[in-house]
Protein backbone atom coordinates (compact mmCIF):
# COMPACT_ATOMS: atom_id res chain seq x y z
CA UNK A 1 0.00 0.00 0.00
CA UNK A 2 1.36 3.41 -0.99
CA UNK A 3 1.31 6.57 1.10
CA UNK A 4 -1.90 7.87 -0.53
CA UNK A 5 -3.70 4.59 0.10
CA UNK A 6 -2.55 4.53 3.74
CA UNK A 7 -3.75 8.14 4.25
CA UNK A 8 -7.10 7.34 2.62
CA UNK A 9 -7.54 4.30 4.88
CA UNK A 10 -6.64 6.39 7.94
CA UNK A 11 -9.31 8.91 6.94
CA UNK A 12 -11.87 6.10 6.57
CA UNK A 13 -10.95 4.69 9.98
CA UNK A 14 -11.27 8.18 11.48
CA UNK A 15 -14.72 8.49 9.91
CA UNK A 16 -15.67 5.11 11.40
CA UNK A 17 -14.64 6.30 14.87
CA UNK A 18 -16.65 9.49 14.39
CA UNK A 19 -19.65 7.47 13.16
CA UNK A 20 -19.37 5.24 16.22
CA UNK A 21 -19.55 8.29 18.48
CA UNK A 22 -22.74 9.41 16.72
CA UNK A 23 -24.49 6.05 16.92
CA UNK A 24 -23.89 2.32 16.71
CA UNK A 25 -25.97 1.95 13.53
CA UNK A 26 -23.88 4.66 11.79
CA UNK A 27 -20.76 2.71 12.69
CA UNK A 28 -22.33 -0.48 11.33
CA UNK A 29 -23.16 1.26 8.07
CA UNK A 30 -19.61 2.55 7.80
CA UNK A 31 -18.16 -0.91 8.45
CA UNK A 32 -20.43 -2.32 5.73
CA UNK A 33 -19.18 0.39 3.35
CA UNK A 34 -15.56 -0.42 4.26
CA UNK A 35 -16.08 -4.17 3.65
CA UNK A 36 -17.71 -3.47 0.26
CA UNK A 37 -14.87 -1.11 -0.65
CA UNK A 38 -12.25 -3.73 0.24
CA UNK A 39 -14.24 -6.36 -1.71
CA UNK A 40 -14.31 -4.14 -4.83
CA UNK A 41 -10.63 -3.19 -4.50
CA UNK A 42 -9.76 -6.89 -4.75
CA UNK A 43 -11.60 -7.06 -8.09
CA UNK A 44 -14.47 -9.21 -6.81
CA UNK A 45 -17.17 -7.22 -8.57
CA UNK A 46 -20.46 -8.78 -9.64
CA UNK A 47 -21.25 -9.33 -13.31
CA UNK A 48 -24.33 -7.30 -14.29
CA UNK A 49 -26.88 -8.58 -16.77
CA UNK A 50 -29.58 -7.20 -19.02
CA UNK A 51 -31.88 -8.80 -21.56
CA UNK A 52 -33.49 -7.72 -24.80
CA UNK A 53 -36.39 -9.37 -26.59
CA UNK A 54 -37.77 -8.41 -30.02
CA UNK A 55 -40.83 -9.60 -31.94
CA UNK A 56 -41.74 -8.79 -35.52
CA UNK A 57 -39.87 -6.97 -38.25
CA UNK A 58 -37.66 -3.96 -37.59
CA UNK A 59 -39.99 -1.15 -38.67
CA UNK A 60 -43.24 -2.45 -37.16
CA UNK A 61 -42.07 -4.79 -34.44
CA UNK A 62 -41.04 -4.02 -30.92
CA UNK A 63 -39.30 -5.39 -27.93
CA UNK A 64 -38.69 -5.22 -24.24
CA UNK A 65 -35.52 -4.44 -22.32
CA UNK A 66 -35.00 -5.80 -18.80
CA UNK A 67 -32.28 -5.19 -16.27
CA UNK A 68 -31.08 -8.19 -14.30
CA UNK A 69 -31.71 -6.34 -11.04
CA UNK A 70 -35.38 -5.90 -11.93
CA UNK A 71 -35.06 -2.12 -11.45
CA UNK A 72 -36.19 -1.45 -15.03
CA UNK A 73 -38.21 -3.21 -17.67
CA UNK A 74 -39.62 -1.34 -20.62
CA UNK A 75 -40.52 -1.35 -24.27
CA UNK A 76 -38.33 -0.22 -27.16
CA UNK A 77 -39.17 0.17 -30.83
CA UNK A 78 -37.70 1.34 -34.11
CA UNK A 79 -39.63 4.62 -33.72
CA UNK A 80 -38.39 5.14 -30.15
CA UNK A 81 -34.85 4.90 -31.47
CA UNK A 82 -35.12 7.11 -34.52
CA UNK A 83 -38.02 9.51 -33.82
CA UNK A 84 -38.63 12.10 -31.10
CA UNK A 85 -41.60 12.01 -28.74
CA UNK A 86 -42.00 8.25 -28.37
CA UNK A 87 -42.95 6.77 -24.99
CA UNK A 88 -40.61 3.78 -25.29
CA UNK A 89 -36.87 3.78 -24.56
CA UNK A 90 -33.88 2.98 -26.79
CA UNK A 91 -30.33 1.70 -26.36
CA UNK A 92 -28.80 5.19 -26.58
CA UNK A 93 -31.01 6.49 -23.78
CA UNK A 94 -29.92 3.59 -21.58
CA UNK A 95 -26.26 4.22 -22.42
CA UNK A 96 -26.82 7.87 -21.46
CA UNK A 97 -28.34 6.85 -18.13
CA UNK A 98 -25.49 4.43 -17.47
CA UNK A 99 -22.85 7.00 -18.37
CA UNK A 100 -24.45 9.81 -16.32
CA UNK A 101 -24.76 7.47 -13.34
CA UNK A 102 -21.24 6.08 -13.64
CA UNK A 103 -19.63 9.49 -14.08
CA UNK A 104 -21.55 10.93 -11.12
CA UNK A 105 -20.54 8.00 -8.90
CA UNK A 106 -16.88 8.27 -10.04
CA UNK A 107 -16.87 11.99 -9.25
CA UNK A 108 -18.48 11.38 -5.85
CA UNK A 109 -15.99 8.58 -5.09
CA UNK A 110 -13.00 10.79 -5.91
CA UNK A 111 -14.35 13.62 -3.79
CA UNK A 112 -15.15 11.22 -0.92
CA UNK A 113 -11.62 9.78 -1.00
CA UNK A 114 -10.35 13.33 -0.53
CA UNK A 115 -12.69 13.88 2.42
CA UNK A 116 -15.01 16.17 0.42
CA UNK A 117 -18.77 15.60 0.65
CA UNK A 118 -20.88 17.07 -2.13
CA UNK A 119 -24.28 18.50 -1.20
CA UNK A 120 -25.51 17.33 -4.60
CA UNK A 121 -24.40 16.43 -8.11
CA UNK A 122 -26.68 16.26 -11.15
CA UNK A 123 -25.47 14.95 -14.51
CA UNK A 124 -27.26 14.78 -17.87
CA UNK A 125 -25.82 12.72 -20.72
CA UNK A 126 -26.80 13.45 -24.32
CA UNK A 127 -25.98 10.57 -26.67
CA UNK A 128 -25.71 11.28 -30.41
CA UNK A 129 -26.53 8.44 -32.83
CA UNK A 130 -25.61 9.13 -36.46
CA UNK A 131 -25.33 7.24 -39.71
CA UNK A 132 -21.65 6.87 -40.58
CA UNK A 133 -21.13 5.23 -43.95
CA UNK A 134 -23.51 2.28 -44.20
CA UNK A 135 -24.03 1.82 -40.46
CA UNK A 136 -25.12 3.74 -37.39
CA UNK A 137 -22.70 4.76 -34.68
CA UNK A 138 -22.71 6.65 -31.41
CA UNK A 139 -20.50 9.56 -32.40
CA UNK A 140 -20.62 11.81 -29.36
CA UNK A 141 -21.70 11.97 -25.73
CA UNK A 142 -22.06 15.26 -23.90
CA UNK A 143 -21.92 15.06 -20.12
CA UNK A 144 -23.33 18.15 -18.41
CA UNK A 145 -22.90 18.14 -14.66
CA UNK A 146 -23.78 20.67 -12.02
CA UNK A 147 -22.63 20.29 -8.45
CA UNK A 148 -22.98 21.96 -5.13
CA UNK A 149 -19.84 21.20 -3.15
CA UNK A 150 -19.05 23.36 -0.14
CA UNK A 151 -15.43 24.22 0.46
CA UNK A 152 -13.81 23.73 -2.96
CA UNK A 153 -12.97 26.16 -5.73
CA UNK A 154 -13.83 25.75 -9.41
CA UNK A 155 -10.29 24.72 -10.47
CA UNK A 156 -10.31 21.86 -7.94
CA UNK A 157 -13.81 20.83 -9.03
CA UNK A 158 -12.78 20.83 -12.72
CA UNK A 159 -9.81 18.56 -11.90
CA UNK A 160 -12.03 16.06 -10.10
CA UNK A 161 -14.68 16.22 -12.84
CA UNK A 162 -12.17 15.65 -15.65
CA UNK A 163 -10.52 12.79 -13.76
CA UNK A 164 -13.96 11.19 -13.26
CA UNK A 165 -14.72 11.55 -16.98
CA UNK A 166 -11.46 9.83 -17.89
CA UNK A 167 -11.70 7.07 -15.29
CA UNK A 168 -15.33 6.05 -14.92
CA UNK A 169 -15.78 2.51 -16.29
CA UNK A 170 -18.46 3.57 -18.79
CA UNK A 171 -16.18 6.28 -20.24
CA UNK A 172 -13.49 3.63 -20.60
CA UNK A 173 -15.92 1.24 -22.29
CA UNK A 174 -16.90 4.03 -24.71
CA UNK A 175 -13.30 5.06 -25.42
CA UNK A 176 -13.93 5.10 -29.19
CA UNK A 177 -16.62 7.75 -28.75
CA UNK A 178 -16.02 11.49 -28.49
CA UNK A 179 -16.96 12.47 -24.91
CA UNK A 180 -17.33 16.11 -23.92
CA UNK A 181 -17.76 17.41 -20.38
CA UNK A 182 -19.27 20.65 -19.15
CA UNK A 183 -18.90 20.89 -15.39
CA UNK A 184 -20.43 23.73 -13.39
CA UNK A 185 -19.88 24.33 -9.70
CA UNK A 186 -22.83 26.14 -8.13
Amino acid sequence: MGYAEVRAREKRIGIYQLAYLVCDSCASLWLSYERNLQHSERGNMPTRTAEAEWKGNLAEGGGNLRLGSGAFSGPYTFKSRFEEGQSATNPEELIGAAHAGCFTMALTAALSRAGITPAGIHTKASVKLEKVGDAFSITRIDLNTEAEIPGIDDATFQKYANDAKQNCPISKALAGTEIHLTAKLN
